[in-house]
């Protein structure tokens, strides 16, 4: 994988700065950064630093004056996805991501989103063959030539009105073909299910947790859907990122919104889905919880964990302890996998997260 950091305003606009692999590349106002951006007064001397490894992409705020902002929350330290845009001054960055010479999504997503490779998904073996009957081979017609000369005995004379012969006559067995047994049917595999009745039948009491910051259209599809929801952040900074954050909806078993995300959502990272039959009062303060995290130095980051990128990596990863903890009064969730066919569906295991794959239909 290259990882790019593409240059969104100021004098270089257009121009895309490779990162190295392993090893921090810093960026500020002055010569001590590895990119100097010396007309941006807003930039500290050494303002922020990116590095990626196996583990993901992370960016590193140096102790700047002004911040340095992701997607428009301040940070110190977060985990980078494809899209994402980096404040630092009056600089901006994008994120590019690129594997086998392509981009991944270019939509912008708020918060810290790993990037880690993802294994090819699963493919069904292809049902074996059924070879076709063999006809049964039509035996030769019998001639009482065909016996041994020992057997063969001379025609009797004419015989008499009534009389009978003087010797048995001796008929030779006639074999018949033998048809063989018909093929056993071979059972077909069960049709894969549609996503949407998936989340209609299997998934209820069913929410959804949206992701605003992934492209406008989330949070127009959440208004005019007219179903119960709240946004996860609160107060007047909750207020000001409104089209930034994480919204929790409530779906009914018929409502079209159903439809709507089955086919406008999927595969785009708008978000999870939660199976849970608690209110939506008390489940959004569950997730609360999870909004900021401690890392093992003890330093707080912002968690983005209804990004189905981060949770389908997380969640695998979780002790029977942890997994308890984050499910709280949640049943299930459903995400996409990283082949929009194929959807994820975890639940509480002895050994901690259980997954599953499902292969969906392809309408």
């Amino acid at each position: 994988m290259q990882i790019l950091l593409e240059i969104c305003s100021g004098t270089d606009v257009g121009a895309q700065l490779p990162l190295a692999p392993d090893r921090p590349v810093r960026f500020g106002r002055t010569e001590k950064a590895d990119h100097v951006f010396p007309d941006d007064k807003q930039m500290s001397s050494l303002h922020f630093a990116v590095e990626y490894n196996e583990r993901g992409c992370r960016l590193l705020d140096l102790n700047s004056s002004n911040g340095t902002f992701l997607n428009g929350a301040r940070v110190k330290e977060a985990t980078l996805a494809n899209g994402d845009q980096i404040r630092a001054g009056s600089t901006v960055f994008v994120v590019r991501m690129l594997r086998d010479d392509s981009l991944f999504s270019s939509q912008p997503a708020a918060g810290s989103i790993p990037g880690p490779e993802m294994s090819a998904p699963h493919k069904p073996a292809a049902p074996a063959s059924v070879a076709a009957p063999v006809a049964p081979s039509v035996p030769t017609p019998y001639k009482p030539t065909d016996l041994p000369a020992s057997s063969q005995r001379p025609a009797p004379a004419a015989l008499k009105p009534g009389e009978l012969p003087s010797f048995p006559v001796s008929v030779p067995p006639v074999s018949f073909p033998v048809e063989p047994p018909a093929p056993k049917p071979v059972a077909k595999p069960p049709a894969p299910p549609r996503l949407q009745d998936l989340l209609a039948k299997e998934f209820q009491p069913l929410y959804a947790l949206l992701d605003a910051a992934r492209e406008p259209s989330v949070l127009k599809v959440i208004y005019e859907s007219k179903e119960e929801f709240q946004s996860l952040y609160e107060g007047a900074q909750g207020q000001q990122l409104a089209h930034f954050a994480p919204y929790l909806i409530r779906i009914p078993q018929t409502s079209k919104l159903i439809d709507t995300l089955a086919q406008h959502a999927w595969s785009k990272s708008w978000g999870v889905f939660v199976t849970c039959d608690k209110p939506l009062k008390e489940l959004r303060t569950h997730f609360r919880h999870f909004l900021n995290v401690k890392l093992p130095d003890g330093s707080t980051v912002y968690f983005r964990y209804y990004d189905p990128r981060v949770l389908r990596l997380f969640l695998p990863t979780c002790l029977p302890q942890e997994t308890d903890q984050f499910f709280g009064p949640v049943k299930q969730f459903l995400m996409e996998a990283e082949d929009a066919a194929t959807a994820l569906h975890f639940l509480r295991g002895s050994q901690g997260t259980a997954q599953k794959e499902l292969r969906l239909a392809s309408a």
